[in-house]
């Protein structure tokens, strides 16, 4: 088994992956694995095939995983679960986030609570006001 490193998550945060021949061919069903020299002679029938409803090809170079083939389809529901769980994982940070400050502002009263949001979301609004000023006159200059 190694670690590589992959662009996964949200804003192209990089994330170490652990790669193995067992781990990416022991999933719902066996995947198929060609050698990188096949996957090139054989792109097109591999295409349809993946198309045709087979399962996810893995292409490796000297017994190493390089790739996977699937299918438009099955990358757009990849794709489609990552983000959920990218916005699942957000929420969850909110919440705990919530947590940790309404545990430490436990002692404000309801009015000091407003006041001080009241603060924040003007800081909030004046940077976002800036920086709109600022792109406007580059792009205006």
């Amino acid at each position: 088994m190694r670690v590589i490193r992959s662009r996964l998550g949200s804003a192209g945060s990089k994330k170490l992956v652990r790669i193995s021949n067992e781990n990416l061919s022991t999933g719902v069903g066996k995947m198929n694995t060609v050698s990188t020299t096949e996957a090139k002679s054989r792109f097109g029938s591999l295409l349809a095939e993946v198309n045709d409803g087979a399962d996810a090809i893995l292409i490796e170079s000297h017994g190493r995983p390089r790739a996977v083939l699937v299918s438009a389809q099955q990358w757009i529901t990849l794709n489609n679960a990552r983000e959920r769980v990218r916005r699942w994982e957000a929420w969850e940070s909110l919440r705990q986030l919530a947590a940790e400050v309404s545990a430490r502002n436990a002692d404000l009263t309801q009015e000091e609570a407003d006041s001080l949001a009241d603060e924040i979301a003007n800081e909030a609004m004046a940077r976002v006001v800036a920086k709109a000023r600022q792109r406007w006159e580059e792009r205006k200059g």
